[in-house]
Protein backbone atom coordinates (compact mmCIF):
# COMPACT_ATOMS: atom_id res chain seq x y z
CA UNK A 1 0.00 0.00 0.00
CA UNK A 2 2.83 2.26 1.13
CA UNK A 3 4.34 1.91 -2.75
CA UNK A 4 1.47 2.54 -4.19
CA UNK A 5 1.09 5.94 -2.75
CA UNK A 6 4.60 6.84 -2.83
CA UNK A 7 5.30 6.72 0.57
CA UNK A 8 8.97 4.26 -0.18
CA UNK A 9 10.53 4.82 3.29
CA UNK A 10 7.35 3.69 4.86
CA UNK A 11 7.30 0.68 2.78
CA UNK A 12 10.76 0.06 3.17
CA UNK A 13 10.06 0.19 7.24
CA UNK A 14 7.21 -2.45 6.73
CA UNK A 15 9.43 -4.36 4.20
CA UNK A 16 12.45 -4.63 6.95
CA UNK A 17 9.98 -5.60 9.71
CA UNK A 18 8.91 -8.19 7.43
CA UNK A 19 12.23 -9.91 6.94
CA UNK A 20 12.88 -10.02 10.51
CA UNK A 21 9.81 -12.50 10.81
CA UNK A 22 10.85 -14.45 7.77
CA UNK A 23 14.22 -13.42 6.29
CA UNK A 24 13.81 -16.47 3.52
CA UNK A 25 11.09 -14.71 1.10
CA UNK A 26 13.13 -13.51 -2.08
CA UNK A 27 10.67 -11.43 -3.35
CA UNK A 28 10.48 -9.29 0.01
CA UNK A 29 14.50 -9.03 -0.55
CA UNK A 30 13.83 -7.61 -4.16
CA UNK A 31 10.94 -5.01 -2.68
CA UNK A 32 14.00 -4.11 -0.34
CA UNK A 33 16.10 -3.45 -2.99
CA UNK A 34 13.71 -1.47 -5.00
CA UNK A 35 12.88 0.62 -2.54
CA UNK A 36 16.06 1.12 -1.39
CA UNK A 37 16.97 2.40 -4.46
CA UNK A 38 13.88 4.76 -4.86
CA UNK A 39 15.42 6.29 -1.80
CA UNK A 40 18.71 6.94 -3.92
CA UNK A 41 20.12 4.01 -1.40
CA UNK A 42 22.16 2.09 -4.45
CA UNK A 43 24.83 0.19 -2.50
CA UNK A 44 22.46 -0.88 0.05
CA UNK A 45 20.03 -1.84 -2.70
CA UNK A 46 22.48 -4.17 -4.36
CA UNK A 47 23.07 -6.02 -0.90
CA UNK A 48 19.12 -6.54 -1.17
CA UNK A 49 19.07 -7.74 -4.22
CA UNK A 50 22.35 -10.22 -3.54
CA UNK A 51 20.06 -12.10 -0.94
CA UNK A 52 16.90 -12.11 -3.23
CA UNK A 53 19.46 -13.52 -5.42
CA UNK A 54 20.71 -16.32 -3.14
CA UNK A 55 17.03 -17.53 -2.14
CA UNK A 56 15.00 -19.61 -4.27
CA UNK A 57 12.87 -18.06 -6.47
CA UNK A 58 11.30 -18.16 -10.22
CA UNK A 59 12.01 -13.77 -10.41
CA UNK A 60 15.86 -14.42 -10.45
CA UNK A 61 16.06 -13.11 -14.06
CA UNK A 62 14.11 -9.80 -12.79
CA UNK A 63 16.35 -9.56 -9.43
CA UNK A 64 19.36 -9.62 -11.92
CA UNK A 65 18.07 -6.88 -14.37
CA UNK A 66 16.94 -4.83 -11.57
CA UNK A 67 20.58 -5.40 -9.98
CA UNK A 68 22.17 -4.34 -13.16
CA UNK A 69 20.61 -1.29 -13.93
CA UNK A 70 21.34 -0.52 -9.40
CA UNK A 71 24.87 -1.44 -10.87
CA UNK A 72 24.64 0.91 -14.07
CA UNK A 73 23.73 3.87 -11.78
CA UNK A 74 26.60 3.56 -9.84
CA UNK A 75 28.39 3.65 -12.99
CA UNK A 76 29.89 -0.07 -12.67
CA UNK A 77 29.37 -0.97 -16.03
CA UNK A 78 30.85 -4.32 -16.03
CA UNK A 79 29.01 -5.75 -13.05
CA UNK A 80 26.06 -4.08 -14.55
CA UNK A 81 26.39 -6.07 -18.43
CA UNK A 82 27.20 -9.22 -16.49
CA UNK A 83 23.72 -8.89 -14.59
CA UNK A 84 22.17 -8.25 -17.48
CA UNK A 85 23.45 -11.47 -19.38
CA UNK A 86 22.39 -13.50 -16.28
CA UNK A 87 18.83 -12.15 -16.98
CA UNK A 88 18.69 -13.24 -20.61
CA UNK A 89 20.08 -16.03 -19.90
CA UNK A 90 17.55 -16.86 -17.04
CA UNK A 91 15.08 -16.12 -19.70
CA UNK A 92 14.29 -12.87 -18.40
CA UNK A 93 12.81 -10.78 -21.47
CA UNK A 94 11.24 -7.60 -20.33
CA UNK A 95 14.21 -5.87 -20.64
CA UNK A 96 14.53 -2.00 -22.07
CA UNK A 97 15.89 -1.79 -25.62
CA UNK A 98 17.46 1.42 -24.33
CA UNK A 99 19.22 0.00 -21.54
CA UNK A 100 20.44 -2.95 -23.80
CA UNK A 101 21.64 -0.48 -25.82
CA UNK A 102 22.91 1.98 -23.38
CA UNK A 103 25.05 -1.61 -22.72
CA UNK A 104 26.40 -1.81 -25.47
CA UNK A 105 24.44 -5.42 -25.62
Amino acid sequence: MYNATGKIDLAHEDITSYLKLNPYNADLWYEKGRALRLLERPKEAIQAYDEAIKLKSNNKGLFHYERSRTYAGLNMMNEAKTDLQAAIQLGYNNIDPAYRQQLGM
